[in-house]
């Protein structure tokens, strides 16, 4: 008896049945397609990328054995594993036939990236860690030693060649990397080859000539994807025949295919958006649409913008308007400044992108469909949603409710797409995101900061870490008005042994006049307490093992039952569950028995807390030691102390409703951003939930947010 096998194919599911010869159905069923998400694309292309990869490799040491054996040559049967030294001793020594094969095919195997010889310029500012790699590369390629050389001697100093090491150089990060570009490879074959043909007959020009066209070989870019053997519509060589001689259709490129029709003249071809004709239209479209100074642009204006146009060497939409009208052009950034949104006055919904307005990018743009400011208030608005990454971010943007939402409380009026929003935040420039932000936190400041604690820690994003590419994991030192929930400013750093500068440099940074700063025992340092007495603010740090001396000194003396009588005190019990936690605090102004003190800069105050535990009959103790430049009571110390754990809550709150540890968003930059703009909303959710004086739980206003967008604006009302 036979089966039949039927498949009903849909768009979101796929059904299937099993039929006997009499059309009796033997088993069915139906299968739910996964739905679509984005981020699989960027996995398959990745995964097509290396397939392709893998085979031109093949193609390359395929057609090389057969040059090889065009010499009468046997392929070796053995293998030769240091293949790196071979290639460093044929440069002056002779090889065997044997290591000459593996030598060639090893180059073929790992041939540099051709792209880089026309992009490598030594005047062009380098920024990012590959960009440095590479510059530092050229540096010893342009000394005269060959990339065999260099990675010999990488691998005697550090261990290895391979990827990116990162060393100390003069007090500075260096990236060493292993891409060398595709010409530098060259030079070294031809040096190899041009040795080895002193002891090797077989090694002629011809056959030196076929290696090298072999190693070069490229596909053309106007060529497309397929061959004359293995054919497909997506490049020159289509599946359709000629109906006159009953071949195959060869096309000269690619391009008409991909040109198109135009939309209005429907027989005629589109312009390239790179010729003039096309510029010129796209000008005349936006000079119909642009308004300057609140006027549109009259006849002879725009004549006047076109001609200045076509003569400028180059293009600054604003410098030409401004010739061409003769008025002064007010941007989105002046007018922000002339309707006098102050950052004190806070901020509302009708005032949120205005508000970022100040943000610079990392390159020139205009803001076509959507603006830097309008990207960022996008994710700010998704992450009071509590949505955890870009890609919910985006897709909630993008729902016909919520784009309508927000064209018309916040004047967004074009979502970008998941890619384009990715490459908007990686523009943003990191610090005056930062500078925007803490201008922001700064108007919660009280006129008397005597009872205002500022706290400082640092967290590291597991998901960096071990991302080759990032170099280090990212570690961000955040500053946390702690009273409020408020973060006052970050700061980031390669990695968290620099923990120690970068809180430094972030004190000089932030207004600390009259407030308390309480950091941990690993900024319990001289110049740290000097810069913080600097700015007109008083320090509480905690001494531990990293200042063995002084914390030796307090304990002795917190220690010693008679002095201890001499301290004020002050002792707090709470409950949490079946946990009973006691913090008794000792405090005293009397410091002249201090050894040492004059090292700390105004240094008024030690103090100890005694933190007992007691759970399910058990009990522990341990004892914190502090300094501080102020003269704290006992129960001041209590409080402050406290504080210091509000930056950790912070952290905690980032991992728990974003899932910060769990962003495999691999660009640094977009990373930081995120960050930023996650503790910003953060802060706009504890300040929201202070004005009313709600108790209700972050998660839960951010639902509220989710499911009735109308929330969002509440969030945002004086």
């Amino acid at each position: 008896m036979g089966v039949r096998f039927g498949l009903d194919i849909g768009v979101a599911s796929v059904g299937w049945a099993v039929v006997n010869d009499n059309y009796e159905v033997e088993e069915a069923g139906a299968n739910l397609f996964t739905s679509a998400d984005a981020n699989q694309n960027v996995e398959r292309r990745s995964f097509r990328q290396i397939k392709r990869l893998h085979r031109r490799r093949r193609n390359r040491i395929s057609d090389f054995k057969k040059l090889w054996h065009s010499m009468g040559l046997e392929i070796p049967a053995t293998n030769i594993n240091n293949v790196l030294g071979l290639r460093v001793k044929g440069l002056n020594n002779r090889l065997s036939e044997e290591e000459i094969f593996y030598v060639l095919r090893n180059e073929l195997l790992h041939r540099g990236i051709s792209y880089l010889d026309d992009a490598i310029d030594s005047s062009t500012s380098l920024q990012s860690d590959y960009a440095k790699g590479i510059s530092e590369n050229q540096k010893e390629l342009d000394s005269g030693s060959f990339p065999c050389e260099i990675q010999v001697k990488r691998l005697e100093k550090h261990g290895r060649y391979h990827g990116n090491i990162s060393i100390g150089q003069d007090d500075e990060k260096v990236i060493l990397s292993n891409v060398f570009t595709t010409s530098a490879y060259k030079k070294e074959i031809l040096a190899i080859l041009e040795q080895q043909k002193k002891f090797h007959k077989f090694l002629t020009d011809s056959f030196c000539e076929k290696y090298i066209e072999i190693f070069l070989r490229k596909r053309k870019y106007y060529t497309g994807p397929g061959n004359a053997k293995s054919r497909t519509d997506y490049g020159k060589y289509t599946t359709k025949i000629n109906k006159e001689t009953g071949e195959y259709i060869t096309e000269k490129n690619i391009f008409e295919k991909l040109i198109g029709k135009c939309s209005v003249y429907k027989n005629l071809e589109r312009a390239a958006g790179a010729t003039y004709t096309a510029q010129e239209f796209n000008l005349l479209n936006d000079l119909n649409n642009i308004s300057v100074n609140g006027r549109k642009l009259s006849k002879e204006e725009k004549e006047a913008v076109i001609n200045e146009t076509k003569t400028s060497n180059s293009f600054n939409i604003r410098k030409i308007l401004k010739k061409a009208t003769g008025e002064d052009i007010e941007t989105r950034k002046s007018i922000f400044k002339k309707l006098k949104i102050r950052y004190n006055e806070g901020m509302d919904r009708t005032t949120l992108t205005d508000f970022f307005e100040e943000v610079e990018t990392t390159e020139e743009y205009n803001g076509y469909f959507c603006s830097i400011a309008e990207a960022i208030s996008i994710v700010v608005l998704g992450s009071l949603c509590g949505l955890k990454n870009i890609s919910q971010i985006h897709q909630w943007a993008k729902s016909e409710r919520v784009s309508g939402f927000l064209k018309e409380k916040f004047g967004i009026n074009h979502i970008p797409c998941y890619y384009w929003l990715l490459v908007l935040l990686k523009m943003v420039k990191t610090d005056t995101l930062n500078q925007c932000l803490m201008r922001w936190a700064a108007q919660f400041l009280p006129e008397n900061r005597s009872q205002t604690t500022i706290s400082l820690d640092g967290k590291t994003i597991r998901s960096t870490t071990g991302m080759k590419h990032m170099g280090s994991p990212l570690h961000i030192i955040s500053a946390q008005i702690c009273e409020l929930g408020i973060t006052l400013a970050s700061e980031t750093v390669p990695t968290k042994s620099n923990e120690i500068p970068a809180v430094q440099k972030l004190l000089e940074k932030m207004d600390i006049e009259g407030c308390l700063i309480v950091a941990d025992a690993l900024n319990c340092q001289q110049k740290t307490a000097e810069i913080i007495v600097k700015g007109k603010g008083d320090y509480l740090l905690d001494a531990k093992g990293n200042q063995p001396n002084l914390e030796r000194e307090i304990s002795e003396y917190v220690q010693d039952g008679t002095l201890r009588k001499c301290m004020d005190c002050k002792r707090k019990t709470e409950k949490n569950r079946d946990r009973i936690e006691t913090r008794t605090a000792y405090s005293t102004g009397d410091v002249a028995w201090l050894y040492g003190k004059e090292k700390w800069k105004n240094l008024n105050c030690v103090g100890a807390i005694k933190t007992e535990f007691e759970k399910d009959g058990r009990k522990t103790e341990e004892w914190h030691y502090y300094i501080s430049s102020r003269k704290l009571s006992a129960a001041e110390l209590l409080h402050h102390a406290r504080m210091e754990w509000a930056v950790e809550t912070m952290h905690w709150l980032l991992d728990v409703h974003y899932e910060e540890d769990y962003c495999r968003i691999g660009n640094r930059t977009i990373q930081q951003n995120l960050n930023l703009l996650r503790k910003f909303s953060i802060s706009l959710l504890k300040q929201y939930k202070t004005r009313i004086s709600s108790k209700r739980a972050l998660s839960k206003i951010m639902l509220d947010c989710l499911l009735e967008s109308s929330k969002i604006c509440e969030i945002f009302e004086n």
